[in-house]
């Protein structure tokens, strides 16, 4: 195993092993860390003794990133129809009273 890059959102490791099997990374888990193995997202990291990061790893080669996404699903514009002007619902002119 080695760490390839270290970064504050990102970490990514090579691991190599004929079985798989999980890897623990030992930093702390937060529920916005997800896991990439070889370029595939396979979604939030793991906890591993209550407070570590971990992630199932395959056999063989294989890249293994961990994400710090601290936005994701958290920000949505709300859905607004459209006008055939282009403008949209909320954008317009009021009415004199």
């Amino acid at each position: 195993m080695r760490i390839v890059r270290y970064a504050n959102t990102l970490v990514e490791i090579e691991a190599d092993s004929t079985e798989g099997g999980w890897l623990v990374l030992n930093d702390v888990w937060h529920p916005r860390w997800e896991v990439e193995v070889d370029g595939r997202n396979i979604g939030q990291a793991l906890r591993a003794n209550a407070i570590f990061r971990a992630a199932p790893v395959p056999p063989g080669r294989v890249r293994v990133r961990f994400v710090f996404r601290p936005l994701a699903g958290s920000w949505r514009l709300p859905e607004r129809p459209a006008r055939p002007d282009g403008f949209s619902a909320d954008m317009r002119r009021a009415e004199a009273p």
